[in-house]
């Protein structure tokens, strides 16, 4: 693993480059670099996920040359946010797009030919997570993000 990481740093290097969210898979290690552009803070977050283990959080990357967030920056945020400190879906979320907002967003990523077919895996999960919360009543398409996310923490 220690080679794949070696390899990705400039990869995540130039994630760091715009501010915005993108990431890539390494398929043979079955882990995944995501970067999350948090505006509120001016900073990325760099998440190391590890999906032979039920997608968990295992690692924050930080660089000295670019502006990102260490583990316990990502903890006091999502805290502040109303968030489990380990909830990583929250971070950039805001309540300026709202849950039909964000599934349009999601149905869109499906259906781009150049988007890896691991990312439309995650778009699809998502999709079925909400439109779940939808159907129990629990959120609704005009929710804030953010809003929702609260509440589906606060139900399960």
């Amino acid at each position: 693993m220690e080679r794949e990481v070696v390899k990705g740093i400039e990869r995540v290097e130039g994630l760091l480059r715009h501010r915005e969210d993108d990431g890539f898979l390494f398929e043979e290690e079955n882990f995944a670099v995501e970067s999350v552009w948090v505006e509120a803070l001016k900073k990325h977050h760099v998440a190391v996920r590890d999906f032979k283990h039920d997608d968990r959080w295992v690692a924050s990357v930080v660089f000295e040359n670019h502006p990102t967030l260490t583990v316990e920056q990502v903890e006091s945020h999502l805290e502040n946010l109303g968030l489990n400190k380990n909830s990583l879906y929250g971070l950039g979320v805001t309540n300026e797009q709202t849950v039909g907002m964000f599934l349009a967003e999601l149905e869109e990523n499906l259906q781009k030919a150049d988007r890896e077919e691991w990312a439309k895996k995650f778009d699809l999960i998502n999709i079925k997570f909400l439109e779940g919360f939808i159907e129990q009543g629990v959120i609704k398409m005009s929710d804030g993000l953010l809003d929702a996310f609260k509440k589906i923490e606060h139900t399960t």
